[in-house]
């Protein structure tokens, strides 16, 4: 439905906007609103579970992990569009890399492959099988 709204009347603006346009006033409003306070709190829950991640490596307390994020992240966000769109490149191309070598790491362990652990799926086959009381039991 949105989509249809920006085709037949494009316009400068978010979703609010239109939301105001297709609905009334009151709903542009509270979308706007509801809009910025999931914002607020979402990075504020980001910041504390980057931070928790982090604090792993780096021996700072979790409040000055999470501080540093949201200043690297709203100073990120304050100096330019490119410098935002190159933040985002990067880090996405690791969460991609990230993904990938689990992908390849779970494999290993599944075909048995892992150095030093020969379990892979044999839990499905010892024991009486793959289903030994049945296929109710499942």
């Amino acid at each position: 439905m949105l989509g249809e709204m920006v085709v037949a009347k494009p316009r400068t603006g978010a979703f609010a906007d239109y939301a105001r346009m297709g609905i009334g006033p009151w709903a542009g409003f509270t979308l706007g609103w509801l809009y910025w306070y999931y914002y607020v709190i979402i990075i504020a829950v980001e910041a504390v579970a980057g931070a928790k991640i982090l604090s792993v490596w780096v021996g700072l307390p979790l409040w000055l992990m999470a501080m540093l994020l949201m200043a690297v992240m709203t100073v990120t966000n304050l100096i330019s569009v490119r410098w935002f769109g190159e933040f985002e490149f990067w880090f996405s191309g690791i969460k991609v890399a990230a993904i990938v070598s689990f992908i390849v790491l779970g494999l290993l362990w599944v075909l048995g492959l892992w150095p030093g652990d020969t379990s892979g799926l044999s839990n499905l086959v010892s024991h009486g099988g793959f289903a030994p009381n049945g296929v109710g039991a499942i």
